[in-house]
């Protein structure tokens, strides 16, 4: 459709001077996109949503909440654990950039077998204080930190920091309730896939996330509970991204979200099994799996016989990688993990045998960052410096470093300290 051009919507939608013909369709105002915005006019872009180049920011240092089944139909079922809006928030680069960090947040999970969801902290399950287009100032550390001394990889990207409301690690793969002691009455949503699915389709279509710009550079990264939902959502994010993706402009960062599975080498009393279950961790994957309603890396759940095992690194890792950059972030005796499970320095056998089937099992892994202490997450905006955020590491093998060269597409290194 050909429109009359005004001044104001000439330099987004070209094809003509003020008042004549556009080659586009209609514009709106950049401000019914988001609160983001407080000038200037968008016009339907090549792609799907909205072409924001010439949108004016209302401050480059806030940050905007986003709740997607706000703003458009389509994502009523990007929900949290109590049908809640999950949101996420975002804060444009001060310049133009084509540079996105991406990052899913973590907290755990519940399944009702070794973690009670009756017993989950309530900000977990529900939305954020936070209101759809707020504006606020949230301050970031690690890899979504605008100070380049601390982050010079992307301090000056497109930040997206996904808020973590599902309890299912960002695997459920469902839009239904389903039972839950956390709602005995109505059961729980487990949706993760779709909030995911949910915030990339918005960000593409409000805020210039752009597949069909070839300079489109992507780190799809989470923390923790987020590490593993990241590459769960590999595939959501090819589908969302795929001729980034095919470029090989889609990068995965995996912090503190590597699994394997855990063999005590002494079944006796106490038994080392993840929290309160009774069973092995395979049998608790396994039944975790059917609780969300979760798929994991579906090349990898058609490879294999027991689809739960996709769960572990050394079974994903092969499938993920084949597609995508991986980098992986794991303590080889991470406190969360060995935590879990109820090991620490009281139980030197137990800890032993935990770290060397840690290494063992990243064996395979060519992009790899690992130190031999304790530490937990070190990417996370909101808790990677209490484990010493992108500084850990030896000299000139900085995680901060070793971040930097992936990026960059050099030669695969592994970093074990």
């Amino acid at each position: 459709m050909r429109f009359t051009c005004t001044l104001a919507c000439v330099a987004s939608c070209g094809g003509g001077e003020d008042g004549e013909l556009c080659d586009t369709g209609t514009p709106i105002a950049c401000a019914e996109l988001g609160g983001t915005w407080n000038g200037g006019m968008a016009c339907p872009a090549a792609r799907s949503g909205w072409d924001v180049s010439a949108c004016v920011r209302v401050n480059p240092t806030q940050w905007e909440t986003v709740e997607p089944a706000i703003r458009d139909p389509r994502w009523a079922t990007a929900r949290c654990n109590d049908g809640t809006p999950f949101d996420f928030q975002i804060q444009l680069a001060s310049e133009s950039s084509k540079v996105w960090v991406i990052h899913l947040e973590g907290g755990g999970a519940c399944n009702d077998l070794a973690n009670q969801c009756s017993a989950r902290d309530r900000v977990l399950t529900t939305t954020s204080p936070r209101v759809d287009r707020e504006l606020s100032q949230t301050p970031g550390c690690c890899i979504q930190s605008r100070d380049a001394t601390i982050n010079p990889t992307f301090a000056t990207a497109n930040y997206v920091r996904a808020t973590y409301c599902s309890s299912d690690q960002w695997e459920g793969a469902t839009t239904d309730r389903r039972p839950s002691s956390g709602d005995p009455v109505n059961g729980w949503y487990f949706s993760g896939h779709t909030n995911v699915a949910a915030l990339l389709a918005v960000v593409g279509e409000r805020y210039g996330l752009d597949d069909s710009d070839p300079n489109t550079e992507v780190l799809f990264s989470g923390s923790s509970a987020g590490g593993f939902g990241a590459h769960s959502n590999a595939a959501v994010v090819e589908a969302a991204l795929p001729k980034s993706a095919a470029r090989r402009r889609v990068r995965l960062l995996i912090d503190a979200g590597w699994a394997f599975d855990w063999i005590d080498p002494d079944p006796a009393p106490p038994d080392f099994l993840l929290g309160d279950a009774t069973v092995r961790d395979a049998a608790v994957w396994q039944q975790t799996r059917t609780f969300w309603g979760a798929t994991f890396d579906p090349a990898c759940e058609a490879a294999v016989v027991e689809p739960s095992t996709c769960f572990y690194g050394p079974v994903w890792y092969p499938h993920v990688a084949a597609r995508l950059p991986v980098l992986i972030q794991q303590s080889s005796i991470d406190l969360a993990f060995t935590g879990s499970h109820r090991i620490d320095k009281t139980q030197p056998a137990a800890l032993a045998a935990w770290r060397q089937q840690a290494k063992d099992s990243l064996v395979g892994v060519s992009w790899l960052f690992s130190g031999d202490t304790s530490y937990h997450v070190l990417a996370d905006p909101v808790w990677g410096d209490t484990f010493g955020g992108l500084a850990v590491g030896p000299a000139g093998s900085t995680f901060r470093e070793v971040l930097g060269r992936f990026w960059a597409d050099g030669t695969p290194e592994r970093v074990e300290f």
